[in-house]
């Protein structure tokens, strides 16, 4: 992705973007068979991320990555290692696999708290057609209804970060635009420190969701 003029350019002038891509270029050009990366899609515009995300694609070898971008995980990863309540477990299936698995556990947990109530009011003879109280019913659609309320301003962050770091993204593509932002020096680590947090925000996001599915799950809403 560098071309005319570019090409000419000493690395000691290229902008974190540019670096990143370049390196990339060496590193998929080497005959090597075993990738490690850590957050390869940092400081990468949304064209740098698809020519790089095609190149792993065909990539021989094997790649270990670390990264928080569902985008760029999804149709790339085969495997997925969860680091989770101090316990490592492999699974076999990508990031799409991986999300669904955790949602069907957090639904078994749901469903093994739900044929508990119904065993102990089976118990006190106290008839129920979904195995819950009145109390307990009232309980689900009270947090039902927080998690909703989380959700949504979750997702307005999620947004806001998004739009922020894109407008970035795209003035790190543009030569001049570049120039100028290179020009403040507390200019990465905003964009740094926005990028953590919306990585933070979309594991909050996806946790607020499981949960909130295995609530109206319980509560037979569609």
């Amino acid at each position: 992705m560098f071309r005319g003029e570019d090409v000419e350019k000493k690395v000691k002038v290229l902008s974190g973007g540019e670096r990143g891509r370049l390196a990339l270029c060496k590193l998929l050009l080497k005959p090597i068979n075993f990738l490690v990366m850590d957050e390869p899609t940092n400081h990468l515009d949304m064209n740098s991320k698809d020519v790089l995300k095609n190149s792993l694609q065909s990539f021989e070898g094997t790649l270990l990555v670390v990264s928080h971008d569902r985008d760029f995980l999804e149709g790339l990863v085969t495997k997925t290692i969860e680091f989770r309540d101090q316990n490592v477990k492999t699974l076999l299936g990508g990031i799409e696999y991986y999300l669904e698995y955790r949602k069907m556990e957090s639904m078994r947990e749901v469903e093994a708290k739900s044929a508990k109530a119904k065993k102990q009011k089976e118990k006190k003879n106290v008839p129920a057609e979904d195995g819950l109280t009145y109390n307990e019913r009232k309980q689900f659609e009270k947090e039902l209804r927080s998690e909703t309320r989380n959700l949504e301003t979750i997702e307005q962050t999620i947004e806001e970060l998004e739009e922020i770091i894109g407008r970035w993204d795209l003035q790190l593509a543009d030569p001049e635009a570049c120039k100028e932002l290179m020009g403040d020096p507390d200019f990465y680590p905003q964009y740094e420190h926005k990028k953590a947090a919306l990585s933070a925000k979309m594991e909050e996001w996806e946790a607020c969701n499981i949960k909130k599915e295995g609530l109206e799950e319980q509560l037979g809403q569609s």
